[in-house]
């Protein structure tokens, strides 16, 4: 079973995403902040990390730089939440590290192809 990492401040966020892919199949954790998710990305090792672009505590920027700089999480696959349509901020989640971005508010079944794509 594969493991998602869901970091986002709004506990309604995380249940939304944690609950359409528990239903798809998945394990999943959550963290409620940068640092948390940071955290636990080290200590789960999971095989696909969702963040909130708009994070407290460290921007999305800063800690998928980090995730990104750990030999073992260098290869795992992220996706940014962004609550923009315009491809200029999916252009700068892209450049930061992220492999995939999808718009707020989530379509469930857009959730569930872009993890599926991701997790390929």
């Amino acid at each position: 079973m594969k493991t998602v990492l869901i970091a986002c401040d709004h506990a309604t966020g995380r249940e939304l995403v944690r609950v359409a892919l528990e239903h798809s199949g998945y394990a999943v954790r959550e963290a409620a902040g940068a640092r948390k998710a940071i955290i636990s990305a080290h200590q789960a090792r999971p095989d696909l990390i969702i963040l909130d672009w708009h994070i407290k505590g460290q921007e999305a920027q800063n800690a998928i730089s980090e995730i990104r700089r750990d030999p073992q999480l260098a290869g795992v696959p992220a996706m940014a939440l962004i609550s923009s349509t315009i491809q200029a901020d999916h252009d700068r989640a892209i450049a930061a590290g992220f492999n995939g971005c999808l718009p707020k508010p989530i379509h469930l079944s857009s959730l569930r192809k872009e993890v599926e794509r991701l997790l390929r």
